[in-house]
């Protein structure tokens, strides 16, 4: 989505890159590694992109909401591998009752998320 909307912003010598982060792309979770260093990678693409496109007058943005009201902890969107190592099955079980536990309760409110990001869409200089 970048790639194609880059060219766009630099002729334009304006633009707004938003890139949504969870907490797993600034601290790593146990049996979390594959996800998190998926948004690790997001965290670190986003700081590059940020210094390379800046002299076109394009802003990046990363947007680090916390643990928001989604559908995230539900099984439609959450997926576990079908290959397990049984050392650590019960550290599984745990993890996914905790997570069950959490789904709905999440502090965050996506409809405030998306207020915020629009003010940060007509900053003169928002922030990284």
């Amino acid at each position: 989505m970048t790639r194609a909307a880059l060219p766009v912003m630099r002729a334009a010598g304006k633009g707004r890159i938003f890139n949504l982060s969870p907490l797993g792309g600034l601290l790593g979770t146990e049996m979390g590694s594959l996800y998190c260093a998926s948004k690790f990678a997001l965290e670190g693409f986003s700081e590059c992109l940020a210094k390379e496109v800046a002299a076109f007058g394009v802003f990046v943005t990363i947007v680090e909401p916390g643990p928001f009201r989604t559908e995230f902890l539900t099984s439609n969107s959450t997926t576990f591998g079908q290959s397990t190592v049984p050392a650590h099955d019960a550290r599984r079980v745990e993890i996914k009752a905790s997570m069950d536990q959490r789904n709905g309760q999440q502090p965050g409110n996506p409809a405030r998320l998306t207020q915020a990001m629009v003010r940060l869409a007509v900053e003169a200089e928002p922030p990284l």
